[in-house]
């Protein structure tokens, strides 16, 4: 392919006055955006008091040791910096001086906040309760020798006169934490890395990344036409629009984000039964690729969410290449898709006026399913329309690798892609509105989309795991040269 493919982007909008961290970088692997923690681990990360657990992740659902809470604490109290005496190795007597945290374990011992759990030992490897973790909390903010006021039975699982009563209550007073949920505190459970990072956090006042902002869509857009030349099979190519996705949020001057299930337009089920409730939301940047997520869950009345989005009254062409690189999620009844559909309805409503798709893919991972099909649907309106298309396999997964699906789109033949993979070519078609080659002589926009259900996947069964997402590196439109 033709050199200057590759977009040289500024990252300056990624940054927010007073974060310095660019928001559309996370941190770690095993965080995603939606985590309820996301926020509070990649403070806590950006404060230099952790760095995760290793291979870029953070393990959040990992236990907090009693050794790593007096890194933890240590680093909250004195900085990330900080740098204990040397360990003795005579203090407790499972812990040696030249142990993990054996430092910090003595430092925290010296500072008064932990005597060890008994019988001259620490218990570094033992996990955290919650009970535990007021105690150490509440020491490290107001000292050895702070004593709450007496409990009052705030939590029903925590009468007056319970192991760290006092401690609790004032843990939930001071706002730092809320309980467990139904009025409880869960006393004995373990403390998770996710919940740590939120005490830590709350409790030393740490720095919060701002949220991310919500996908909103404009009233007043402006259109792109894009005419363009049309592409000889290897010929050279200039790029007219793209996207790179390397902001910190979708442009809604280039995207428009669909909410709810087609009813708006006359589809309810967007025309095939969907199971899915589109929410802008469900789109966000992460990572220098735009992130569609699917998720199970209730939204008026319908049981999972999801997002489409697309560059209607915003970005049309005729002709030329459209290419992505995308990763597909998996699953039984999961529909992703990266598509094109009329600007205007010259030749009457679907399927008079066309679609165009470029990639669609169904149950990816089921039975060991791997292709993908582009397809051209026309014709009449429905129930006359016709369609016509070709499946190809991709060689390696589609749900574990990133490919680049492309359209070449000539005025009398188009042709399919898979990482510069010829596998289809169409070249004819028809409409009952005009002569050929009609309906696709018009300018098109281009749709993201991930359905759940519908009369081409199926309904998702027990087996299909959720969330899932939709990850594009980028999406580009190329002219052929003048």
């Amino acid at each position: 392919m033709p050199a200057g493919r590759n977009a040289v982007v500024l990252l300056a909008a990624c940054f927010v006055a007073g974060w310095s961290r660019p928001l559309c970088a996370q941190q770690f692997a095993d965080v995603p955006l939606e985590h309820f923690a996301f926020r509070f681990i990649e403070a806590l990360a950006d404060s230099g008091i952790t760095g995760g657990c290793g291979a870029g992740n953070f393990c959040p659902d990992e236990p907090v040791t009693r050794a790593q809470m007096a890194v933890f604490l240590e680093r909250g109290m004195n900085g990330s910096d900080y740098s204990p005496p040397p360990a003795s190795g005579s203090l407790f007597v499972d812990v040696g001086a030249g142990d993990f945290a054996a430092d910090f374990i003595e430092a925290l011992y010296a500072d008064g906040i932990t005597g060890g759990c008994g019988s001259g030992s620490y218990c570094p490897n033992a996990a955290v309760t919650r009970a535990q973790m007021a105690v150490f909390l509440l020491r490290a903010i107001y000292g050895r020798h702070f004593v709450p006021a007496a409990a009052t039975g705030v939590f029903g699982d925590v009468p007056p006169g319970s192991f760290a009563d006092r401690f609790i209550e004032r843990l939930a007073a001071d706002g730092i934490t809320s309980g467990c949920g139904g009025g409880d505190f869960c006393p004995g459970d373990p403390v998770t890395r996710a919940q740590m990072a939120v005490f830590l956090v709350r409790a030393f006042d740490l720095p919060i990344p701002p949220p991310p902002a919500d996908n909103v869509n404009i009233t007043d857009p402006t259109l792109i036409l894009a005419e363009n030349m049309e592409v000889g099979v290897g010929g050279d190519l200039d790029l007219v629009w793209s996207d790179e996705f390397e902001g910190p949020q979708l442009d809604p001057e280039r995207w428009f984000f669909e909410t709810g299930d087609g009813s708006q337009y006359g589809i309810p089920g967007w025309g095939n039964n969907e199971l899915q409730w589109y929410e802008p939301n469900s789109a966000q940047l992460r990572n220098g690729l735009l992130v569609i997520t699917a998720r199970e869950e209730s939204r008026n009345g319908f049981a999972y969410t999801s997002a489409r989005i697309n560059t209607r009254d915003r970005f049309a062409f005729r002709y030329g290449r459209i290419e992505a690189r995308i990763r597909l999620p998996g699953g039984q009844g999961l529909w992703p898709a990266f598509w094109l559909l009329p600007q205007d309805n010259v030749y009457g409503t679907w399927a008079a006026s066309g679609e165009i798709d470029i990639m669609e893919a169904i149950n990816l991972g089921v039975n060991g399913a791997n292709s993908v099909t582009g397809t051209l649907h026309y014709g009449a309106q429905w129930p006359g329309n016709v369609f016509s298309g070709s499946e190809y396999l991709v060689p390696t997964s589609a749900t574990a690798e990133f490919h680049e699906y492309a359209l070449e789109w000539d005025a009398t033949e188009m042709r399919w892609y898979v990482d510069d993979v010829l596998y289809a070519v169409q070249n004819s078609w028809y409409t009952t509105g005009a002569p050929f080659p009609a309906p696709f002589d018009q300018y098109f926009y281009v749709l993201f989309n991930v359905a759940v259900g519908g009369n081409y996947p199926g309904a998702p069964n027990a087996g299909t795991v959720f969330p899932v997402t939709l990850e594009v590196d980028y999406v580009r439109v190329y002219s052929g040269t003048r």
